[in-house]
């Protein structure tokens, strides 16, 4: 294996992602040992186990390639959504995450390893920084969330900018909705099409491989409709849909297609009343985010989606009470 390769990270993030999955586990039980389960929760999760269940049979029985990933992402679900999570830990997180990325720009940008980062700059010269989950989407999702909820509303919109994950942008852009004025939000919309103009995102024709082609062209994939409703618990990554136009591949970067072709619509509805609780903003904002990479349906993505919206609102809950 080649450190002088960014590529060579990609190897260990599934090991670093689940370890910190761990840590993350073993400090909220710590902080919050017992279960506050509701009893109208139980039917909701009840069911989605069961719809779990009936995506896994469907995989098998199309012959697909599939894993468990719906039934640990409920019982993820189930545990975080049933306890009051250590909010006042998020700062602490925050500080790990930008010393790792402080160490990372100073690698990429003094060229201690020359061709570190090489084959990831998008626009202005900047890296695209996988940080310490090492993954690029994963790490501008957790940093810009952490500072947004910290307060820096304002702040948040150029960082983000500035790793290059433009879905994270437009799920800041989605957010900010509720917070900045008509001005603000106006001129960052006119920089966030002008950027996604810039890297190809808005491109459209036979070769395009961009999100705006395979939406436009949606139709022209055979999809397994059955999947898309009950979901097959595909491996997304071992799935390609014939098509007449543009590459087969691109759609399996298309999220809703991987979120539904995993779980299903009917569980993606229950997911959506079980976290009726918190911050509508912020669900519709992860929601926008998905038509591209689906970082909050990851587990170390989901755990930190759900670990976000108890940290809202808990903010909210002190809003409140102050006023």
């Amino acid at each position: 294996m080649n450190i002088s390769s960014i590529h060579t990270a990609f190897y260990f993030a599934p090991y670093i992602q689940y370890s910190i999955v761990f840590i993350l586990f073993v400090l909220f039980f710590m902080h919050s040992p017992r279960s506050l389960l509701r009893k109208g929760d139980v039917v909701i999760y009840s069911i989605m186990f069961i719809l779990c269940i009936i995506s896994y049979l469907n995989g098998i029985s199309m012959e697909m390639s599939t894993n468990f990933k719906p039934f640990i992402i409920t019982i993820l679900l189930v545990f975080l959504n049933s306890r009051l999570l250590p909010v006042h830990l998020l700062k602490y997180f925050l500080f790990i995450l930008l010393a790792f990325l402080a160490i990372e720009y100073l690698v990429a940008y003094t060229q201690l390893i020359t061709t570190f980062h090489s084959n990831y700059v998008r626009i202005f010269g900047l890296i695209r920084p996988v940080g310490l989950f090492l993954d690029l989407h994963m790490t501008a999702y957790t940093i810009v969330f952490s500072i947004f909820i910290l307060g820096y509303f304002k702040l948040t919109g150029f960082i983000a900018i500035f790793f290059g994950s433009y879905q994270i942008v437009i799920g800041w852009f989605i957010l900010a909705l509720s917070k900045l004025n008509l001005i603000y939000i106006f001129t960052s919309l006119l920089c966030i099409v002008f950027i996604l103009y810039s890297v190809d995102h808005l491109t459209t024709g036979e070769n395009s491989e961009s999100m705006l082609s395979v939406i436009l062209n949606i139709s022209d994939y055979e999809f397994s409709y059955k999947c898309l409703i009950l979901g097959c618990s595909v491996n997304i990554d071992s799935l390609s849909l014939s098509s007449g136009v543009g590459n087969k591949d691109s759609i399996s970067d298309f999220g809703y297609f991987r979120i539904l072709y995993q779980f299903g619509l009917l569980w993606a509805i229950l997911l959506l009343f079980s976290l009726r609780r918190y911050n509508k903003f912020f669900i519709a904002a992860n929601i926008v985010m998905c038509i591209h990479y689906p970082v909050t349906f990851g587990i170390l993505g989901f755990t930190i989606f759900i670990y976000f919206l108890h940290c809202l609102k808990y903010k909210e809950y002190i809003e409140v009470n102050k006023s």
